[in-house]
């Protein structure tokens, strides 16, 4: 069974989880372990769990689950490149996303956005 690691454990990762907790292992990386537990609590079944702090992301599939206001300060303690980048962050540029998080392919919902935007780089 393939992993997909949410950075995030908000509304937003958990919804996303429900749905692909019966086709991938399911890892969770966030700020602190009470909200981690509270999150496999919601989900209700086992997952891994990591602390953000120098998390290494390389060669996982990550999928982007925080505020955009904080991808920066996400960006900072993440540790590595991404095998595959997804993200659901409303607002956050292709660019602002690439300055900050090293990943070989990225996959964005908001694909239209960011197609539109990658042709300035």
């Amino acid at each position: 069974m393939q992993t997909i690691t949410f950075i995030g454990n908000g509304n937003m990762a958990l919804s996303i989880a429900r749905g692909l907790a019966d086709k991938y292992k399911i890892e969770v990386v966030g700020r602190n372990r009470k909200n981690l537990d509270q999150f496999e609590d919601n989900l209700g079944i086992k997952i891994s769990k990591y602390e953000l702090d120098n998390f290494n992301i390389e060669d996982r599939n990550i999928i982007l689950c925080v505020k955009p206001t904080n991808i920066i300060s996400v960006g900072k303690q993440l540790k590595g490149k991404a095998k595959a980048f997804y993200s659901v962050l409303a607002g956050t540029s292709l660019l602002n996303l690439k300055k900050n998080i090293q990943f070989k392919l990225f996959i964005s919902t908001f694909i239209i956005h960011h197609f539109n935007e990658s042709k300035h780089i």
